[in-house]
């Protein structure tokens, strides 16, 4: 017998594929998305927030808050993805059409506020699903060292399209 729905809350770049996820998730008779930050990866955060909100509104989910989040890597520069997802990250599926959203679903304070926001949400259990680069996650954690202790779990979607393998000697 289930106890109640499953908390998450998805740390997504925007693309097709976080897209799918994040409907999937909406639909889940055993999932309540609480809320959603953004970072740098397919498309710039303001760009990835917009379309999760797109994406929300499309699939019925109501006004579940999105922040925008960290816009450049730790180390090293960022490096898009539009000849994968296209220039709105969603492969054009939003160009030329009247897609709305609800008004106040982006909050777009800061990547600051979007890392205190994932820290609550982390201190208060749930699952943490990162679909995009780690560096919300990373940087939540180093201005809050214990807030993930409490998670319930936390699940990444990781690996690279570009990045040979290494066959000898190393990973």
């Amino acid at each position: 017998m289930m106890q109640g729905l499953r908390k998450i809350w998805i740390d997504s770049d925007g693309g097709v594929d976080d897209a799918l996820a994040i409907m999937c998730a909406i639909r889940h008779p055993e999932l309540e998305l609480v809320g959603v930050s953004t970072v740098f990866g397919n498309v710039a955060p303001r760009k990835a927030a917009r379309n999760i909100a797109l994406v929300q509104s499309l699939a019925g989910s109501g006004a579940v808050p999105v922040h925008t989040g960290c816009v450049q890597p730790l180390q090293g520069s960022w490096r898009h993805a539009r000849h994968i997802h296209g220039e709105d990250g969603l492969g054009g599926a939003s160009a030329g059409h009247a897609l709305g959203y609800e008004e106040g679903v982006v909050r777009d304070e800061g990547a600051e506020a979007a890392l205190d926001a994932l820290a609550r949400f982390a201190r208060g259990g749930g699952t943490l699903i990162a679909l995009g680069p780690l560096t919300n996650l990373a940087r939540a954690l180093s201005r809050s060292p214990g807030a993930f202790d409490e998670r319930d779990e936390v699940i990444i979607m990781g690996g690279s399209l570009s990045v040979p393998w290494v066959r000898r000697g190393g990973l």
